[in-house]
């Protein structure tokens, strides 16, 4: 087999059309052109043309990630389910997911800790509901604990908070309703209570 063609895509300049044997095989970009080395006239076997694909889909899965993670940072389940979800071979998950953490960009303890810190900063909740919040990213336990223990953190401080703002609204003048309320927002009952009291 020879690579017979190449050629600049019209709708996107920085990628390319391979084509072997005249028919269209692959596309690759600018970049993975020249790392690839690829050239009009190069012969190219069957190994090698598979080689090929598994560098350029190692190449996509990365580049798929990097642009999942500008957007946030993601827990290892996340990154794992996502590039399943895109059909990548277990080979190209696992090289993609050494690459990531090799790099710092999986990194579950980090994770964690700036989950919780981006939570608190936007609202007002429970260690609890963290908790819940983070064991549905697969986070695993041991890295929960450590995260919200490491947190100058005062849950009764937080109800209290949610107190004053929820006393202006007329239906959780009542104790009952408010207290219901907090308890939905996974505060402990004896938390809430204690918050409830009057300053000394």
């Amino acid at each position: 087999m020879k690579i017979t063609s190449i050629k600049q895509q019209l709708r996107n300049p920085n990628r390319f059309s391979i084509y072997v044997d005249n028919k269209y095989r692959f596309a690759v970009s600018d970049s993975e052109l020249i790392t690839l080395g690829l050239q009009v006239g190069q012969t190219i076997d069957k190994s090698s043309l598979l080689k090929v694909n598994s560098e350029l889909s190692l190449s996509n899965a990365k580049n798929a990630c990097l642009k999942l993670l500008s957007y946030r940072a993601r827990s290892e389940w996340e990154i794992q389910s996502y590039l399943q979800r895109k059909k990548y071979d277990p080979i190209t998950i696992k090289q993609t997911k050494e690459y990531l953490t090799s790099k710092g960009y999986i990194d579950d303890s980090a994770f964690a800790r700036q989950w919780i810190e981006n939570r608190l900063r936007l609202k007002t909740t429970s260690k609890k509901f963290l908790r819940f919040e983070l064991r549905q990213k697969k986070v695993p336990e041991g890295i929960i604990e450590d995260a919200l223990s490491s947190l100058d953190f005062d849950e009764i401080e937080q109800i209290r908070q949610i107190i004053a703002k929820k006393r202006t609204i007329p239906r959780f003048a009542d104790n009952l309703k408010l207290m219901q309320y907090l308890a939905r927002q996974g505060f402990d009952y004896d938390k809430i209570k204690q918050a409830l009291q009057p300053r000394s």
